[in-house]
């Protein structure tokens, strides 16, 4: 047995929905099979989520940002679990390339998911860790939003005293 069967035999999968940060079966209890796409070996039997279990999975997400569990973390603080996600999922490349594989049927030592499909996840989470506090200039953005006004901006570019703009007034 390689390296990657035997990781493969060890994988823990959980075999529940997560809504509200909470393991639990689907409502009604309800599952489905998983596959390989390759050898239609079965993978795991999963929650079949029904239209009740994503109006509750959609009210905890609102739930939980109205509550500022993440969006009123400061930037700093959201760049650093990104940060330490990215980390795992490197951590952890070898169980994650072999669940990918195994989803997706395609074989490990194409090393797509090794190389690529995982490494190019933590880079992109990264990469959004590394946006908050240069998006935001340190300061956690509520949900205030302002249209953008042409005119007000105008406004306000041409009460600066440059000559360029004192040109532009004018006419000159």
């Amino acid at each position: 047995m390689n390296a990657y069967a035997s990781i493969a035999s060890q994988l823990r999968r959980p075999m529940r929905a997560v809504i509200g940060g909470a393991f639990r079966p689907a409502f009604d209890s309800a599952n489905f099979d998983t596959r390989n796409p390759f050898d239609g070996v079965l993978i795991a039997e999963l929650p079949a989520c029904k239209p009740a279990d994503i109006v509750a999975a959609v009210a905890a997400s609102g739930d939980s940002f109205v509550a500022g569990v993440w969006s009123g973390l400061h930037p700093a603080a959201r760049k650093a679990v990104l940060a330490r996600l990215a980390d795992l999922l490197m951590e952890n490349l070898a169980e994650l390339a072999v669940m990918e594989a195994l989803d997706a049927g395609k074989p490990i030592a194409d090393a797509d998911c090794l190389a690529i499909d995982i490494p190019c996840s933590a880079n992109w989470i990264r990469w959004h860790g590394e946006a908050q506090d240069k998006l935001y200039d340190q300061r956690a953005q509520r949900a205030r939003h302002r249209r953008h006004d042409p005119a007000r901006a105008d406004r306000r570019c041409a009460s600066r005293s440059t000559p360029r703009t004192r040109a532009y007034r004018t006419g000159f």
